[in-house]
């Protein structure tokens, strides 16, 4: 039998990969669709314009729009934001 800490490390290796994929998903998918986000690192993303604040947390494939979290896959996110992009801002 292994030891239980070198599954510990293999798990932390495999979470580490999975994240770093996600932020690169969605970082591709944001500049496929031409929506402007900034990068503050930590797999967080920003999306700024008038009348819309989104943070995206790309690591855990969630998005935070207002006080609202929302956890979906990346085409789900890029969804979310077309559709609030389209809406008319107050």
């Amino acid at each position: 039998m292994g030891d239980t800490g070198d599954d510990f490390k293999a798990w932390n290796e495999q979470d580490k990969t999975r994240r770093y994929a996600n932020d690169v998903k969605i970082k591709k998918l944001l500049a496929a669709n031409d929506i402007p986000f900034s990068d503050v690192g930590n797999c967080t993303l920003l999306i700024r314009t008038a009348g819309l604040k989104i943070d995206i947390y790309a690591s855990k494939n969630k998005l935070k729009h207002g006080s609202k979290f929302i956890q979906t896959d990346p085409n789900g996110i890029i969804n979310y934001i077309k559709k609030q992009l389209k809406k008319p801002s107050n």
